[in-house]
């Protein structure tokens, strides 16, 4: 049996980087993926590389930095597949490397809202889910 066969994994930015080798991970390990990334995604080769790892899968949108983007996000994934069994919280983005002293406000802000306030938004309505439904784990990347 392997590790992850009959879970239900969420992960948001999964469509690219360290999102979409943690969903191809998972996917080896027996999980269903919902790959939560941004709306305008080209996603279809993510899905392609998890399907021909005979995983079940499926692309949700999602902007963590807007709270009710990711209750949809969690509700379509628990509509699909019932539940939701582990979520990773990966969605993030870098400054810029000019320094602090030189970084644009609407960018700090930016970079708040997506690394910082859509943690807690996905953390927030994750929990509420793992409390409906009696359990669940949550991994989050900074």
């Amino acid at each position: 049996m392997k590790k992850l066969e009959n879970k239900i994994v969420f992960i948001t930015g999964g469509n690219s980087g360290i999102g979409k080798a943690c969903a191809l991970a998972a996917a080896k390990e027996g999980a269903t993926i919902a790959v939560a990334d941004l709306p305008n995604s080209d996603y279809s080769q993510s899905m392609n590389e998890i399907k021909a790892l005979g995983a079940e899968c499926m692309f949700v949108p999602i902007n963590v930095a807007d709270v009710e983007s990711v209750k949809n996000a969690i509700t379509k994934t628990v509509e699909e597949y019932g539940r939701l069994d582990i979520a990773l919280n990966n969605a993030g983005i870098a400054g810029t490397a000019s320094g602090i002293h030189n970084m644009p406000e609407e960018t700090w802000n930016k970079i708040i809202a997506i690394n910082l306030t859509g943690q807690f938004y996905c953390v927030k309505y994750e929990l509420q889910q793992f409390l409906n439904q009696g359990g669940g784990v949550i991994v989050n990347m900074a």
